[in-house]
């Protein structure tokens, strides 16, 4: 840096560059040593030109002295006139580069910046201003602030004057403005005082911030609270927050109810307090493997211990809570209280019990009564028989009669305990699994009816069938009691019409078995399939009552379902399903 630079550094570095002319400005000591030794020059010169030109020496010493008094006088000039009159001018150029720059700051402002009097008149207003309200400042300027304000605020105007003649300031005052469209907004207000040179406060100043967005934000974030928070109240499972090291944050009231404590106490402790020591070593493996592998865990059972010490059985489904960058912040679970449902579990496995005991007990009498029953009724026939054929002339057309009830009752009773026998040995006998081609196993059993019904009237209709899984012999026995049913049914019919089909149901295949026989009363439906339930008497169609209860066992021990449609004398459709697997 030179001389010249040194010496006006200080007026250079207040100057914009884009106002820097780029001339260096004379430092007035430079000026005096220029004018001495101009002097120096003027006086030797003079005494060279006295001894030529005597006439114009005087002139010359004239001339010297004017000089000479004005080099005498140049510090006085500086120090008194130049220097502070240059003072004056930089302090100018300073103030008008700051008032430029401070223009320039408040037009470039996204904030709105308005300047007022202290009789609330609009004085000045930004661009920010113009972007937020929607006035231009052609048509603001002079309009008095309460233009800005909804119905109902007009009382802050005034407040705040009077704050701002006292010389107080307001920070961020958060209030409703209008702008000019009609649309409210919200805004956030820091407001002083201007003043003047001599301390006087002239007018105010208002910076206005648009945070309307911000308060939607808020007000959808507390709705967004409110709703978690009232869901999470009314959870009837206990919901509680932990932080990564397992102290809990947060609980609602049935989870409190549900442990015994205050949340407040809560707060103080771990979900490892709650936890009876025997589960510590299985759930750090849930936590570890599950939890912290993938962020949540399947549902597991374990134990708390409520405040009075009583020990009870949960069950619990934990998610790890992470922030943004992926790190485990804690965790919060679902916990539910199962003590109920492992008495009732508890009850239903009793009672489960004893009723598969009370009908292994229940099918072994009607196993042992059935055979005990055979001796008899085999004795009946044989003796009927005899009777028939050694002594038919003695008993007359009465007797005759009689003996043949006998028979036919003895023949009855002889089928119903084989029915019996069946229906028991079909509740026993475990399930020889096989895939099944329903499509031949159903010829061969329409095969072997028809020699023993051998109608020219009847119509059997075979559809096509998916394959099934299951004990083929059981499931042989369920088309021949359905198909046995459909032939009996449709004997008072001209034209008798049965139908074997199936179709797909919900991971099912469902088999049906239609006729249009004499019905039955949808009342009666789920009777149909108890045992010894008829829905026609003995004298109407022979049966003992069995067959559809066999059916139903099957079927239910193949992990399927039968039911049954129909209208009396337009026919009647029995369904059953059978799953893709069977168990």
């Amino acid at each position: 840096m030179n001389q010249a630079e040194r010496a006006t550094g200080e007026e250079n570095r207040s100057i914009p560059p884009q106002h820097y002319s780029g001339k260096p400005r004379q430092s007035p000591i430079r000026l005096v040593i220029i004018l001495t030794f101009s002097i120096f020059v003027i006086e030797t010169f003079s005494h060279t030109l006295t001894n030529f030109l005597w006439p114009v020496s005087r002139l010359a010493e004239s001339i010297f002295d004017s000089v000479l008094l004005i080099a005498l006088l140049s510090p006085v000039l500086y120090f008194y006139v130049l220097r502070p009159l240059n003072r004056s001018l930089a302090e100018r150029e300073r103030v008008e580069e700051s008032s430029s720059r401070l223009a320039a700051i408040v037009e470039s402002s996204d904030d709105a910046i308005i300047g007022a009097s202290l009789d609330s008149m609009i004085v000045s207003w930004n661009a920010g201003a113009e972007r937020i309200y929607g006035y231009s400042s052609e048509e603001i300027r002079g309009q008095p602030s309460s233009i800005l304000v909804p119905p109902g605020r007009a009382h802050e105007i005034p407040q705040i004057t009077e704050r701002i003649k006292r010389g107080e300031r307001v920070h961020h005052f958060e209030t409703i403005r209008v702008r000019k469209d009609g649309k409210q907004i919200h805004v956030s207000l820091t407001v002083s005082p201007i003043i003047d040179g001599k301390g006087k406060i002239i007018g105010v100043s208002a910076i206005a911030r648009d945070i309307t967005g911000r308060k939607l934000a808020e007000e959808a974030l507390r709705e967004s609270e409110e709703r978690y928070r009232g869901l999470f109240e009314a959870s009837r499972d206990g919901i509680v927050f932990t932080d990564a090291e397992g102290w809990i944050l947060d609980a609602n009231s049935a989870y409190c109810e549900m442990v015994g404590y205050e949340l407040a106490e809560l707060r103080q402790m771990t979900y490892r307090q709650l936890t009876p020591p025997k589960w510590k070593t299985m759930e750090e493996t849930i936590v570890r493997d599950q939890i912290l592998m993938r962020g949540y865990c399947d549902e597991y059972e374990k134990e708390y211990v409520r405040k009075d010490g009583a020990v009870f059985p949960i069950s619990i489904r934990v998610w790890a809570i992470r922030n943004g960058h992926g790190q485990r912040m804690g965790m919060w679970a679902i916990v539910r209280d199962i003590t109920e449902r492992k008495r009732t579990m508890e009850e239903l496995q009793r009672r489960t019990m004893e009723l598969e005991a009370a009908n292994k007990e229940l099918e072994a009498f009607t196993y042992s009564a059935s055979h005990d029953l055979r001796s008899p009724l085999i004795a009946i026939g044989g003796l009927s028989r005899t009777l028939a054929e050694k002594y038919s002339t003695d008993l007359g057309a009465r007797g005759k009669e009689i003996l043949h009830t006998i028979r036919k009752e003895a023949d009855r009773m002889s089928q119903l305990v084989d029915d019996l026998l069946s229906f028991s040995r079909f509740g026993r006998q475990a399930l020889q699994l096989s895939d099944i081609d329903m499509n031949k196993l159903v010829r061969n059993v329409l095969d072997e009816l028809k020699l023993f019904e051998a109608r020219e009237t009847l119509d059997l209709n075979l559809k096509p069938l998916p394959p099934a899984r299951g004990d083929q012999a059981m499931i042989r026995q369920v088309f021949v009691n359905l198909l046995s049913n459909a032939i009996k049914f449709t004997r008072s019919q001209q034209a008798a019409v049965i139908e074997i089909g199936s179709k797909l149901d919900d991971g099912t295949n469902t088999y049906y078995v239609r006729d249009n026989g004499v019905g039955f009363d949808m009342t009666d439906a789920d009777k149909l399939f108890e045992v010894f339930k008829r829905g026609h008497s003995s004298q109407e169609f022979e049966g003992t009552g069995v067959g559809l209860a066999i059916v139903k066992r099957i079927v239910e021990r193949h992990c399927g379902r039968v039911w049954a449609e129909g209208k009396p004398n337009e026919g009647a459709t029995f369904y059953f399903s059978l799953p893709f697997f069977v168990f």
